[in-house]
């Protein structure tokens, strides 16, 4: 693997988004390589709610999120049939991997 991806596909308005939060991929350990395409990161800290919106991918996400100070969360998010939204408000991170 040359490194993680760094195309925007599937992302609607990505500028927007990228404007709004630190957002990141990083590679995978030469161990998981053969199961995990990349893991990402995002981090936010907003004035004003923004809902962001994907177009899944044929892959699983394994997600951990937390918001301001409530307890973190995880979560396993299988292959998407439909477009997905997800509204950041406050302050927030969240990560994952890409299977």
């Amino acid at each position: 693997m040359a490194g993680p991806r760094r195309d925007t596909r599937g992302i609607v308005e990505a500028q927007e988004l990228f404007a709004r939060v630190h957002f990141r991929r990083r590679e995978p350990a030469p161990a998981l390589r053969p199961y995990l395409e990349h893991y990402w990161l995002i981090d936010w800290d907003l004035t004003q709610p923004y809902a962001t919106h994907v177009v899944p991918h044929p892959s699983v996400n394994v997600v951990l999120q937390q918001y301001g100070d409530e307890a973190a969360w995880g979560e396993v998010a299988g292959v998407g049939l439909s477009l997905f939204t997800q509204k950041l408000e406050g302050r927030g991170r969240g990560g994952g991997g890409e299977f």
